[in-house]
């Protein structure tokens, strides 16, 4: 892949699942896309912050070309933030689907990438194991769904998987109007 600058913008809360997330994350741009340097890593403490550490992360490092954000509602902020910077040259890759982003990507605006959990499916496999535990057979210890890459050209069907139900009409039109002036 071609090199690219990239900064980390993560929670500093104590919620284990999005620490381990964000440390996954980190890793796994220093081991497996070595091209992607990180060049910005900077932690809010609360979703609300992630404005202001968004803005102060785009002054102090404007060669960034690409932020990664730990979940969706810091990601909002995100594009809030570069947005009154005028940076919307930068692209956001989040973790979670949800109306906000998935517009911003239908929009092919600045979010291109996001790991969707799928709870319609974590639901059943939980519903699985209890049921297997109550009839006395053995489970595993851990019950995990893997996530769904979401890009705009799954992004109807992914909403579909996640949810069992259509993508808004909003999103499914601002996909439609992308490709329409793609073709032209």
């Amino acid at each position: 892949g071609q090199p690219a600058n990239v900064g980390l913008l993560t929670c500093s809360s104590s919620y284990i699942s999005g620490k381990d997330r964000d440390k996954a994350a980190k890793r796994a741009f220093e081991e497996q896309f070595p091209h992607l340097r990180i060049i910005a890593h900077e932690k809010f403490t609360l979703k609300n912050y992630a404005y202001e550490v968004c803005m102060k992360m785009v002054k102090e490092f404007p060669d960034i070309q690409g932020i990664y954000v730990t979940w969706e509602d810091p990601a909002i902020q995100t594009i809030s933030a570069l947005m009154d910077a005028g940076r919307e040259d930068i692209k956001i890759v989040t973790g979670d689907l949800d109306t906000e982003v998935a517009q911003d990507m239908a929009n092919n605006h600045l979010v291109i990438g996001l790991s969707a959990q799928l709870p319609y499916a974590q639901g059943e496999a939980v519903s699985y194991a209890a049921a297997n535990v109550l009839l006395g057979k053995s489970i595993s210890k851990v019950i995990g769904v893997a996530p769904l890459l979401v890009t705009s050209e799954n992004l109807e069907d992914a909403w579909y998987i996640m949810t069992k139900e259509k993508a808004p009409r909003s999103i499914a039109a601002s996909l439609l109007n992308v490709k329409n002036e793609e073709r032209n």
